[in-house]
C-alpha cells in the first residue's frame, strides 16, 4: 500500500512539474488539436467543364486565435472558379469549402492534395476519377489530285476532324484493292496528335490507265468518305516536241513495232517551234473507251500571225492548230485541277477545259516561263524571279505578287513533297510552300536549269552541257553531267513500265543536237544514249 501511496504521490508532483515548466493554457491546448476531415461532392466519373466541391469539417471548436486553414491541389488540369484553391474555417463555423472546375483531361484517376494549418488532416488526399463520355469525331479524307495521274508521281491523302477531344487520338489507315500498285513513303497510317490534321503521301506505281479506289480505316472517329477514287492516265505514246534543222516545228513518237522514233507531221507547213507538251484524259468517266477523250496539247510560237502556236491531238499522230488572238511565244504547258494552262511571254496566260476552247489573260508583262499547281494553287515563274503569278481559284483570275527572292530568271517550276521547287540561269534552285515566300537551296552546278519533275520519289532537273541534278527532298542535291557535256537538255519526263519502251521505268531526257538519253533510276552512271528520227535539231519536251 505505501508504494502505490508513493507512485500516485510521484505522478501527482510531476503533473504540478509539467504545469509550472509549460503554463496551464499550453497543457490545455495539447488535448484541443482541431481534426479537419475532407469530403469531395463527386469524385466519380467526372467530366471537363464540371465543377465539384470540396468541404473541409472540424470536429470540434478551434482555440481561440487560431483559424484552420486548408489549401487544395491537383495532379489533374484544374482552376477554382471562385478564386482560390484556400479556405478557413473562421468564428463559429466548423466547415469551409473550396469549389473545383476541371478542365481538359485525358480519362484516368487523378488527386488532390491537401495541406493543413492550425490543425491536423483526417487524410492528405482524396483520389478521383475522370470519364468523359467518347464524343463522335469526324475525319474528312481529301486528295490533292484524282484525276490523270502518271505513274511516279505523288499525291497526298489529308484526313482532318472536326473537333479534338482531350484523351481521343484519332487514327486513320489507308489501303487499296489487291493487285493496285502504289506505295507509301512514309507508310500507309498517320495520326491525328498534333493539330486536326494528318496526311499519307502516297507514290502511283506502274498501273493500267483506269479508275481506282482508296480505302480508309478509322479508329476512335468516323468517317465522312469511307474511299476515294482516282483515275491514272499515262499517255499512250511516248511524244517529244521541238523544231527541226529547217526551223520548223517538230514532233516525234516512239514507235513500239519498230523500237524507233518517227516524226509526225504538223499540219503547219511552215518555220514554227514547239517548247512544251502536255496530256490528260479530259473527261475519264463519260465512256469506257479509255483513250476516246485522250487530248495532247503542244504550245510555242509560229513564224506568221498570229505567232502563239497551240497544237492539239488525240492520238499523239493526227495535229490540230487551235485559234487564239495572241501574238507572244507560248512556253509551257500542264494539265492540272481539271484544264490544261498555258504560260508565255509578255505575260500571257491560256487555259482550257478540254482542249478546244482557249481563254486569253493578260497578266503583267513578265515573260512566262514555267508554271505548276499544287496546295490549290497555281504559280507561274519567269524573266522576273522578284515577281510570280499565282492563281488560286482555279486559274480564273491571275495576280502578280512581289516575291522575296532575285537569284536570276526561272525557267521552270512543279510540286510535290507540300512545296513548290523552281529552277533556272545559273544552277539557281529555290523552294516556297506558297509561291511568293521562297528559300534558296545550295545548288551543285552553276549550269542552267531548264526543266523539273517530280517522279519515283525524288525531284530530277535537267540543264545546259548535259546537267542533270536530283534530290529527295528539294534540298540537298547532287549533278551529273551526261552524254559527255554535249547537249543542252530542255526535258525530262517519267516513262511507266507498262509503255513498251522498256520493261521497267524510265526517265527520258531530251535537247539540243535531237539528243535523247534514258535512265531507269536518274543515276549518273545509268544513262544510254538513244537514237531519235532524223532531221530533228532539238527536242525541247516530251510527255
Amino acid at each position: 500500500m505505501k508504494k502505490i501511496a508513493r507512485i500516485v504521490y510521484l505522478g501527482l508532483s510531476l503533473i504540478i512539474m509539467t504545469g509550472a515548466l509549460f503554463g496551464c493554457d499550453q497543457l490545455k491546448s495539447l488535448s484541443n488539436i482541431v481534426l479537419i476531415t475532407p469530403s469531395l461532392s463527386q469524385s466519380q466519373n467526372l467530366e471537363t467543364g464540371q465543377i465539384v466541391t470540396l468541404a473541409f469539417s472540424i470536429d470540434q471548436p478551434a482555440q481561440s486565435g487560431l483559424t484552420p486553414t486548408v489549401s487544395v491541389s491537383s495532379t489533374a488540369d484544374v482552376s477554382y472558379p471562385d478564386g482560390s484553391n484556400t479556405c478557413a474555417i473562421t468564428g463559429t463555423n466548423t466547415t469551409c469549402e473550396v469549389r473545383v472546375l476541371i478542365g481538359p483531361n485525358s480519362n484516368g484517376n487523378y488527386a488532390f492534395n491537401f495541406t493543413a494549418t492550425n490543425g491536423t488532416l483526417a487524410t492528405s488526399s482524396i483520389v478521383f476519377s475522370i470519364l468523359n463520355p467518347v464524343t463522335s469525331i469526324a475525319i474528312t479524307p481529301s486528295l490533292d489530285q484524282s484525276t490523270n495521274l502518271k505513274t511516279g508521281q505523288k499525291v497526298t491523302l489529308t484526313f482532318t476532324a472536326d473537333q479534338i477531344v482531350a484523351g481521343i487520338t484519332p487514327s486513320v489507315a489507308v489501303s487499296t484493292a489487291q493487285g493496285v500498285d502504289v506505295s507509301y513513303p512514309d507508310g500507309n497510317f498517320c495520326i491525328i496528335e498534333s493539330g486536326d490534321t494528318c496526311q499519307v503521301p502516297v507514290i502511283i506505281g506502274t498501273n493500267d490507265n483506269d479508275t481506282y479506289t482508296f480505302n480508309f480505316t478509322p479508329t476512335s472517329a468516323t468517317l465522312t468518305e469511307s474511299s476515294k477514287d482516282f483515275t491514272i492516265n499515262n499517255p499512250p505514246l511516248v511524244t517529244a516536241v521541238g523544231f527541226d534543222g529547217d526551223g520548223d516545228a517538230s514532233i516525234q513518237t516512239y514507235l513500239p513495232s519498230g523500237s524507233s522514233w518517227a516524226t509526225q507531221p504538223t499540219g503547219l507547213g511552215s518555220e514554227g517551234s514547239l517548247f512544251s507538251i502536255a496530256f490528260a484524259n479530259v473527261n475519264p468517266t463519260t465512256t469506257t473507251n479509255a483513250n476516246a477523250n485522250d487530248v495532247y496539247v503542244a504550245v510555242g510560237t509560229f513564224s506568221s500571225a498570229p505567232n502563239s502556236l497551240i497544237l492539239t491531238s488525240p492520238d499523239g499522230a493526227n495535229w490540230i492548230r487551235q485559234t487564239i488572238s495572241s501574238n507572244e511565244r507560248l512556253n509551257d504547258v500542264i494539265y492540272a485541277n481539271e484544264q490544261f494552262v498555258v504560260v508565255g511571254n509578255s505575260g500571257q496566260i491560256v487555259s482550257s477545259v478540254v482542249g478546244n476552247l482557249w481563254d486569253l489573260q493578260q497578266v503583267g508583262t513578265e515573260d512566262f516561263y514555267g508554271v505548276a499547281y499544287g496546295n490549290g494553287l497555281f504559280v507561274a515563274v519567269g524573266s522576273n524571279p522578284s515577281q510570280v503569278a499565282i492563281s488560286s481559284n482555279s486559274g480564273e483570275n491571275w495576280n502578280l505578287e512581289n516575291t522575296n527572292q532575285n537569284n536570276g530568271v526561272l525557267n521552270s517550276i512543279t510540286y510535290s513533297d507540300g512545296q513548290f521547287v523552281a529552277v533556272g540561269q545559273g544552277g539557281t534552285i529555290v523552294t516556297s510552300t506558297d509561291g511568293v515566300n521562297w528559300t534558296t537551296q545550295t545548288s551543285t552546278t552553276t549550269e542552267t536549269l531548264n526543266r523539273i519533275i517530280y517522279a519515283e520519289g525524288m525531284f530530277v532537273a535537267v540543264g545546259n552541257n548535259g546537267t542533270v541534278v536530283t534530290s529527295l527532298d528539294g534540298i540537298i542535291w547532287t549533278s551529273q553531267t551526261i552524254g559527255g557535256g554535249a547537249d543542252n537538255l530542255f526535258g525530262i519526263r517519267y516513262i511507266p513500265s507498262y509503255l513498251p519502251v522498256s520493261a521497267t521505268g524510265l526517265f527520258i531526257a531530251v535537247g539540243s543536237n535531237g539528243s535523247i538519253y534514258t535512265s531507269p533510276t536518274a543515276a549518273s552512271s545509268s544513262w544510254t544514249s538513244r537514237t531519235g528520227a532524223s532531221g530533228i535539231d532539238t527536242n525541247r519536251d516530251v510527255i
